[in-house]
């Protein structure tokens, strides 16, 4: 494996605490729940949030994106449009999985809150998308 992918698989992951801090910066209330909070307050709660949703990147990554992008070498599909949709299927699965399992595991007349989930889903979606962006650039496009 060349150095450069290896550092594309590292940096790209990177990009999604960044996206959840502006999210809950520009949206107010989308994240945190309840009052308008201060801005400070606000940023590190994206943060933390981001960096859970990290986590989940690199353990998504090096399950699931390191075999489907040496696949998708090998195929010669190299396009940036194959790597943005290949992150929106990964951005979002961690989190449908999570929605699922909780529905799931809480028995009959369960309900989740939708619009919680669809904003993650909107994040996970937003956030794959662009972490394969940076991956692509850094290691595909020539």
């Amino acid at each position: 494996m060349k150095t450069k992918t290896v550092l594309a698989f590292a940096i790209a992951p990177l990009v999604i605490p960044v996206i959840f801090v502006l999210c809950d910066l520009f949206v107010p209330g989308l994240l945190s729940a309840g009052a308008p909070l201060p801005a400070a307050y606000r940023a590190s709660e994206g943060l933390r949030i981001g960096l859970i949703a990290m986590g989940m990147g690199y353990v998504v990554t090096l399950i699931l994106a390191v075999p489907i992008h040496f696949s998708f070498v090998r195929r010669r599909w190299t396009s940036w449009w194959r790597y943005v949709c290949l992150g929106v299927f990964l951005g979002i699965t961690p989190w449908l999985v999570y929605g699922l399992t909780l529905l799931w595991g809480t028995g009959p007349g369960a309900s989740y809150p939708v619009f919680g989930l669809s904003v993650l889903i909107g994040l996970g979606a937003t956030c794959g998308a662009s972490a394969a962006t940076v991956f692509w650039a850094i290691t595909v496009k020539q």
